[in-house]
Order: C-alpha cells, then sequence, then structure tokens
C-alpha cells in the first residue's frame, strides 16, 4: 500500500516537473521571439545603457573654473546646456517642492532619451569658483558662451542649444542673439515684458501668498497697494537714468518724495526700514534684472525658438510674456518658433491640481507635459 502510494507521488512529481520545464520552454520561445522583433524593428531600443554624468571642469575667459555635470549625447542627438538663474545654490536647481533639483531631474529626463546635457554651478555658487558680487544676466550669458566654445571644441559638429529657466532664461537669449553657436533656444517662465509691468505680476502674487500666509487678506492689498504707488516712479529713474552713480542719487531722490507724499508723517526710522526695500533693487543682480530689455536681444535670434510657461506660475504672468515673445519675434520676422501655456503647471515645472494648488503627482520632478513639449519640439529641429 505504501509502495503505491509512494508511486502516485512520484508521478505527479515527474508531471509537475514537465509542466514546470515546459512553461520555461514557452517562457524562452517567446522571450526570445520578441527579442528578435526588437532587434529587427527598434535596433536603438536595447542599446541604451545606464544614464550616468561626470563631472567636467571648465576655465573661463577670466580664470574662473565652472564646474558642471556632463551626460554626452547619443550618436545624432544635440547637447543641451542648461541655464539657471545666477543665483541659483547649485547646478540642480533646488525649490521648495522639488529640493534634489528641478534641473538633475530634467537632465536625466532626457538623456534617457539619448539627450546629452550640460547642467552647472553659476560662478561663485557651490564648487564653481569665483564670487556673485558682480554677477548678472550678462555675465551669466558670457559664461554661457564660453562655455559653448568650450563644448563645441569637444564636439565641432553635434548641434548645442541653451534651455533657460526664468532670468537664466534671459541669460540665454542674450547669449544666442551674439553667438551663432548657439544651434537652438528652448526658454521657460522667462521674461519677455520690462520693468514695471513684469514685476508688478510678480509683486502682487508675493503679497496674496503673504494674505493666505498670515491670513488677513485685506490688511496685505493694503500693502500691497503702498508698494505699488512708492514702486512704480522708481522703475522711470530705472529707465532714464544709465550711469550708475547718478541713478543712485536719482532713485535715493525719489523714493524719499514717494514714501513722503503717501505717509508725510512718517518717522525716520520707519522711513529708513521701508527704503531697504526698494534699496536692494540696486544690487548689480537685481538692477540688470529689473532694467532688462527682452525685445533687444530676442528680436536678433534666427535660431529655432521653443517658449513655455505654465498657467499657475507665480514669478511670470504667462499670457503677456508668452504673447510678448509671439509679437517680437514675428515683428522680426521669425518664423522657427513654438509657443505653448502648460496647463496647471507652475514656475519649479511641478504639476498643481485644486484650489489649494497642492501637487498632483507627489513623485513628479519635472512636469510631464513640459517634458513631453520639449522632447517632441527636440525631435523635429533635431
Amino acid at each position: 500500500m505504501e509502495r503505491k502510494q509512494l508511486q502516485k507521488k512520484l508521478i505527479k512529481l515527474c508531471i509537475s516537473h514537465r509542466d514546470k520545464m515546459r512553461h520555461k520552454f514557452v517562457f524562452i520561445r517567446n522571450s526570445l521571439i520578441i527579442l528578435t522583433i526588437l532587434l529587427r524593428f527598434c535596433p536603438n531600443a536595447l542599446s541604451q545603457t545606464t544614464v550616468v554624468d561626470s563631472n567636467v571642469i571648465i576655465k573661463l575667459r577670466d580664470g574662473v573654473q565652472i564646474s558642471g555635470s556632463l551626460i554626452p549625447p547619443r550618436s545624432g542627438y544635440p547637447l543641451v546646456v542648461l541655464s539657471s538663474p545666477p543665483l541659483t545654490p547649485n547646478r540642480n536647481l533646488p525649490s521648495r517642492r522639488t529640493p534634489a533639483g528641478i534641473f538633475k531631474s530634467l537632465a536625466y529626463d532626457l538623456a534617457e532619451r539619448g539627450y546629452g546635457v550640460f547642467w552647472f554651478d553659476n560662478r561663485g555658487m557651490a564648487k564653481s569658483t569665483g564670487t556673485t558680487d558682480s554677477v548678472t544676466l550678462y555675465s551669466q550669458a558670457q559664461d554661457l558662451l564660453d562655455i559653448l566654445k568650450f563644448h563645441k571644441s569637444k564636439r565641432p559638429t553635434a548641434k548645442i542649444g541653451l534651455l533657460g529657466i526664468s532670468e537664466g532664461g534671459a541669460s540665454a537669449e542674450v547669449a544666442a542673439a551674439g553667438s551663432e553657436d548657439v544651434s537652438f533656444l528652448v526658454l521657460l517662465s522667462v521674461q519677455a515684458t520690462s520693468g514695471y509691468e513684469f514685476f508688478q505680476y510678480q509683486t502682487k502674487m508675493m503679497f496674496l501668498e503673504r494674505g493666505k500666509m498670515f491670513g488677513n487678506a485685506k490688511l496685505i492689498d493694503s500693502l500691497y497697494q503702498r508698494y505699488d504707488r512708492i514702486s512704480k516712479p522708481l522703475y522711470k529713474v530705472l529707465e532714464q537714468s544709465e550711469d550708475l552713480d547718478s541713478l543712485k542719487v536719482q532713485f535715493d531722490r525719489e523714493l524719499d518724495v514717494q514714501i513722503q507724499n503717501i505717509e508725510p508723517a512718517i518717522s525716520q526710522g520707519h522711513k529708513e526700514n521701508e527704503k531697504m526695500m526698494f534699496n536692494v533693487w540696486l544690487s548689480p543682480q537685481q538692477l540688470a534684472l529689473r532694467k532688462f530689455q527682452p525685445q533687444r536681444y530676442l528680436s536678433k535670434i534666427r535660431q529655432p525658438i521653443l517658449a513655455l510657461c505654465g498657467d499657475h506660475d507665480d514669478q511670470v504672468q504667462c499670457d503677456s510674456n508668452l504673447n510678448a515673445i509671439r509679437n517680437i519675434l514675428e515683428n522680426s520676422g521669425h518664423t522657427s518658433f513654438s509657443i505653448e501655456k502648460l496647463p496647471n503647471v507652475d514656475h519649479n515645472y511641478r504639476t498643481l491640481t485644486g484650489a489649494l494648488q497642492d501637487l498632483a503627482f507627489d513623485n513628479e520632478r519635472f512636469s510631464a507635459v513640459a517634458l513631453d513639449k520639449i522632447v517632441a519640439w527636440l525631435e523635429q529641429i533635431k
């Protein structure tokens, strides 16, 4: 009896083993069929390797050493140089909602699709040498040209373009307007209007955020109205004067007048505190940005341009700036450009949702919609 039971168990075991081997055979056969199809119709599908970046040091015209990360392009793909605002803490462009860095995420997303990417610490920041004392969007533009020259020497036949965000996009505009080494330009949330027209929106959004924070929208709105009344005449001073010394004198005089007009009985201490808010405009970086005239540079660019902006951007008024870019390019005879507004995307290129503007996707590091637009456009021009 026991012998018969043992025989039955052995038979079942053999049948089970045979079935498992049959399934393994079917799996291997199907895998080989899929592999054959991939190799026949998608020869590049299996050629992708793990994306790895390497640190590169570039010596600029004045001896400053720029430290950056490079992911080389695959054959036939262009190299994209990322440009962040000059005072960004490090190359990865960290933000409150993306501490790991907007640029690092974007760089790897592009690299996984074959594009080469170089992103770097701006002069005087993180691992790059130099100081930030006299840094402006214009000095950043010159640094970009030096960086382009370096990469062009390594890849003389490759297309090399610039992708700039916010103030870094303004620097990219200036660089592209004066160089044939720039093959294309991607502008994310860039300034296309100037002076008071541009900064009024940014200031208003800042005060609205404070109103939500302190739970007193009425008080914050009155403070905004006060700030707005003082600031508007100051922009006229910035527009009228080119000499820095005389500009500072005129600026201080006009600031005194405007504060006194609003509050004649203001104490000297309160007056000085209020003036401090506006005197930061006179730093080299802020002065260059507030006096910046984008049309001077956009009108000279002939390379292909992609301009994107999110409709939830709290730094750049999407419609007015995208319309300004379109008008400048059309009036200058430029024909190779694409301009798009992205729904539910903020200034840091994260997707938002709901009235409270919460993150739509916790694991999203860079807007999937924006990435798709950039990649599709790059495919068209490469």
